[in-house]
């Protein structure tokens, strides 16, 4: 059964199911959000504000912060907005997929995250397969310091990165409040810092491969680079809990024989060779070992990323980012953007390739956000503000998504405000979803009619529905075959006792006489009664 061919005869009504409820009617919901009848998943609404093809992309997310009524990681259909998968509820930070072992996997952080001024956390990065079972859970442990005297966590992975190589290992980053020389930025000779770390990390055996010290490197990248002056939001090194956050690394991915390293507060994208010396520095301010040309400034950017991924050494390269341009000591002056730079280390100059941003609705992000580019165009999550962005090649802003209440800016587009709610990274991918869990179904009496509610968490290859029912359980009958339109749908058939859904399967495209999960033709609810409504 995977082909939908006819609609029944005796079908009555069919619709999606899902029922958007008003902000500031339950919780703390401050931006309306999706409910259905077969399971308890409340994920966020999505506004939108122009559409591209989704060509069979899907929002990929998750809602945290203070206000966000679901905090999960949640993949959402961009045509109608509505849910795909709702995975376990918890912080998920860097939640999309990625390639591991030859397939598509779900990855995301998840631990103990301290928000900004401080910005980052401790915990664990878990890996999930199409079938929804966690296949490695990759952690960092020793002894971390945190600004807390004597805490202590399990894993010690920052929420900040999460990069599967192409050698199956894990790039991830972390911190350790300690101590250091502070003179040389008006401080103690014993003053308190936090010491920007990253991993090389094999996901098989959770073997540590490669580790870096932004500590062992100040000669190269010295305390006085630091945008964010010592003392900054009260953090003046005196005591273990106002430990200096001079670096503030947030993303680092392969690079020629090393990689390539973001740092916050030094506004810099930093090249490190694989014995894990300082190569160059690109300050997005002044250059520091590059000449900027015209329109390449950046500062307090994200998610640096290089293509290609490894050039050659002295070979030009295109450099991106989301260049976030705000800060929370350094607010509303530029907006965010998706910047796209030519790297030429043998001139060590820098030139403009695009700027992506809508001039007419501008974001300020002070925190967070991510872009990537596509095959068809590019996509930038603006982190602590709840918006992601679609452009085309030509840099024309195509669709807008929103997830969460953000603080409008007078004129057009948004401002940051306290803590809402947030994704730290946001992202358009395709994904083939095929859980091993069984579909939901709950059926009701509703006047003369039985109405059936059928939904399937995380099943991206189901084309529709058919409904079997009748009065006795072993005695059921067709009663009706639906699209699916939607996660949940409605069905009216006539009042019947007993029901029971199959789910049709989308043909597989390098098979069309199997499906792509590989279930055959019995994919169903089981059979259940149904319930009155008085």
């Amino acid at each position: 059964m995977h082909l939908i061919n006819t609609l029944s005869s005796i079908f009555i009504a069919v619709s999606c199911a899902v029922t958007i409820i008003p902000a500031h009617t339950a919780g703390n919901a401050t931006w309306p959000y999706q409910k259905y009848q077969t399971v308890n998943y409340t994920p966020p609404w999505l506004k939108f504000d122009g559409r591209a093809p989704a060509y069979g992309k899907h929002l990929f997310i998750a809602p945290d912060g203070a206000t966000a009524f679901q905090a999960a990681p949640t993949i959402l259909n961009l045509t109608n907005g509505e849910l795909i998968w709702n995975g376990p509820k918890g912080h998920a930070f860097g939640f999309g997929v990625q390639q591991y072992d030859g397939q598509d996997v779900l990855v995301y952080w998840n631990g103990t995250s301290f928000p900004e001024p401080v910005g980052r956390g401790n915990g664990a990065i878990h890996v999930l397969n199409s079938h929804y079972e966690e296949i490695a859970v990759v952690t960092l442990a020793g002894h971390f310091v945190e600004l807390t005297p004597g805490a202590s966590y399990e894993s010690n992975i920052d929420l900040h990165e999460i990069y599967i190589t192409a050698d199956d290992t894990l790039l991830v980053t972390a911190n350790n409040v300690t101590q250091t020389d502070l003179t040389s930025v008006g401080g103690s000779e014993d003053g308190w810092i936090v010491d920007c770390q990253i991993y090389e990390i094999d996901i098989a055996t959770n073997e540590v491969l490669f580790s870096w010290s932004s500590l062992d490197h100040l000669e190269e990248l010295p305390l006085t680079a630091s945008l964010y002056h010592l003392g900054s939001e009260g953090y003046n090194g005196t005591t273990q809990s106002k430990a200096w956050g001079y670096f503030h690394i947030n993303s680092v991915a392969p690079f020629q024989d090393g990689y390539i390293i973001s740092s916050r507060y030094l506004c810099s994208a930093i090249a490190i060779g694989a014995d894990g010396c300082v190569k160059w520095r690109i300050q997005g301010r002044d250059g520091a070992d590059f000449t900027l040309g015209n329109g390449t400034n950046f500062c307090y950017q994200h998610d640096v990323r290089t293509l290609p991924v490894r050039p050659r050494e002295n070979e030009s390269f295109v450099l991106h980012m989301h260049d976030n341009s705000n800060c929370p000591i350094d607010n509303g002056t530029m907006a965010s953007s998706g910047l796209v730079l030519n790297v030429h280390p043998a001139t060590r100059s820098v030139e403009l390739s695009q700027r992506l941003r809508d001039p007419s609705k501008p974001i300020y992000a002070i925190a967070q956000g991510n872009f990537e580019p596509m095959l068809e165009g590019s996509f930038a999550g603006h982190g602590w503000i709840p918006v992601a962005e679609e452009f085309s090649f030509s840099g024309r802003r195509l669709s807008k998504v929103q997830y969460g209440a953000a603080v409008a800016r007078p004129g057009g587009g948004y401002l940051s405000g306290v803590r809402g709610t947030l994704s730290y990274r946001a992202f358009k991918q395709a994904w083939t979803g095929c859980p091993l869990t069984r579909p939901d179904v709950v059926a009701r009496t509703e006047g003369n009619a039985t109405v059936v509610y059928v939904s399937w968490n995380g099943a991206t290859e189901v084309s529709g529905w058919e409904v079997y029912g009748g009065m006795a359980a072993g005695n059921l009958t067709h009663m009706s075959t639906v699209a699916k339109t939607g996660f949940e749908m409605k069905i009216r058939v006539p009042t019947i006792r007993h029901v029971q859904v199959m789910a049709l399967l989308r043909p597989w495209i390098e098979d069309p006489s199997a499906d792509a999960c590989g279930y055959g033709d019995n994919v169903s609810t089981g059979v259940v009664a149904v319930r009155s409504v008085k």
